[in-house]
């Protein structure tokens, strides 16, 4: 079943469903920001993205920036 983009992210399972196809699955702690890892080894993958909440964007939102993160690689 797709995912419906456009709704704002609820949780990070939400988020890393919508991500699991770019290899990436995201983290975030408490301090404002959230970032990427790889899925084989777990490794940083890009920028961290500051946001204080994960609903502060759209799942969409969320893909784009694990998108840009797959491609700038790792930290």
């Amino acid at each position: 079943m797709k995912q419906n983009l456009n709704l704002l992210a609820t949780s990070k399972r939400q988020i890393n469903r919508a991500i699991r196809h770019i290899g990436l699955e995201i983290q975030n702690n408490r301090d404002g920001y959230s970032y990427f890892t790889d899925l084989r080894d777990g490794c940083q993958i890009g920028e961290s993205v500051y946001v204080c909440y994960l609903s502060q964007q759209t799942v969409g939102d969320w893909v784009a920036d694990a998108e840009i993160a797959k491609a700038m690689g790792p930290s």
